[in-house]
């Protein structure tokens, strides 16, 4: 708060969502995912974003992704909802 550059870029509150980046989830199984985001608005009234998470080619979030779906196959149920913790 002693910064006068911050009291001015608080006060503006200019906060936008951010549409990309890299998010880092803790997986119980797998251990950490450091995965891309991007966020996508539908083109509607609705509010809705699409949210798509990737892992890059080679990684050690891939080989994550890659268990935790044969995980998922082998027990015949629907994939769901990644049981993760978003690593702040």
């Amino acid at each position: 708060m002693g910064s006068d550059r911050f009291r001015r870029l608080w006060a503006r509150a200019d906060v936008r969502a951010r549409a990309h980046g890299r998010k880092a989830y803790q997986h119980p199984l797998v251990g950490l995912l450091e995965l891309h985001q991007e966020d996508f608005a539908l083109l509607d009234e609705s509010g809705m974003e699409l949210l798509v998470l990737s892992a890059a080619p080679g990684s050690r979030a891939e080989d994550g992704l890659r268990l935790l779906a044969g995980l998922s196959a082998d027990s015949g149920d629907e994939p769901s909802t990644m049981d993760a913790q978003v690593r702040q």
